[in-house]
């Protein structure tokens, strides 16, 4: 028997598809071990991952209507993307220096990122919102500023799946909600916030500009983060981590 529930696009309840994040034809082909997000925050950069190995990445969280849409609409300009992304991978020092071009379908290649936002996240992401408008109208390319996406090259360790959660400040009011979602080639942060949450990250707002038939070279300047903790936003390396870690334990000790 199927699943039932509530489409995390659409809304409307009924019986679930599965949805693959990010698309299978994507590079998503490994094996992940999943983990919960208390047993995810307490892992360490070198700790070795234990939990239920799964073959694919998703969820049942859209409807038929709404998975077969957007697969049809965006899936294939995505994946194109991801291989041209890979080709980046392999070729470049990863250290963004230079723009590189892809040719792509750029708004379709946005409102992909923007469905799988939709499908790690809660049933009431985006209900009532513009971004509900924004992936179920292939030709829709109005979008406030109210929504920040980047994103950077990724080769993990480890690989993000992170709904919502709000990043504050010590001793500031200021807050902002996060999502992200890595897996090789790429991985995307979507923010509320119009402070940049990493220097390097690379911004793609401006996707949204293009029409949905237009294929275009576009210049692009990804920079390779590393992905040690299962924290959004979190780019530090194995080196920057132990440095933390032991000021952080001089700290305590004082």
């Amino acid at each position: 028997m199927g699943k039932e529930g509530v489409c995390h696009i659409c809304g409307k309840y009924g019986p679930l598809s599965f949805e693959h994040v990010p698309p299978k034809s994507a590079f998503y082909k490994t094996s992940l071990i999943e983990l919960s997000a208390e047993d995810a925050l307490l892992l360490g950069p070198d700790d070795v991952a234990k939990g239920r190995h799964i073959q694919r990445m998703g969820g049942y969280t859209l409807c038929g209507r709404c998975n077969n849409i957007t697969g049809q609409w965006y899936g294939a300009a995505f994946a194109h993307f991801c291989y041209q992304g890979m080709e980046l991978l392999l070729k470049s020092d990863g250290k963004g220096s230079l723009h590189y071009p892809f040719m792509i379908y750029p708004l379709r290649v946005f409102k992909q990122i923007v469905t799988m936002f939709f499908s790690i996240n809660a049933p009431g992401f985006g209900r009532g919102d513009e971004l509900v408008k924004f992936v179920l109208n292939k030709n829709w390319r109005w979008l406030s500023g109210k929504y920040r996406f980047y994103m950077y090259l990724c080769e993990g360790p480890r690989f993000r799946k992170i709904g919502n959660v709000v990043k504050g400040e010590l001793f500031s009011t200021r807050m902002a909600y996060l999502s992200e979602l890595s897996y090789y080639p790429f991985g995307f942060l979507m923010t509320d916030s119009t402070t940049i949450p990493d220097q390097r990250l690379f911004p793609i707002n401006h996707f949204k500009d293009y029409q949905y038939d237009d294929l275009r070279q576009i210049f692009l300047k990804p920079v390779k983060l590393e992905t040690h903790m299962v924290l959004p936003a979190d780019y530090r390396t194995k080196k920057e981590l132990k440095t933390d870690f032991e000021r952080n334990t001089g700290l305590l000790k004082e």
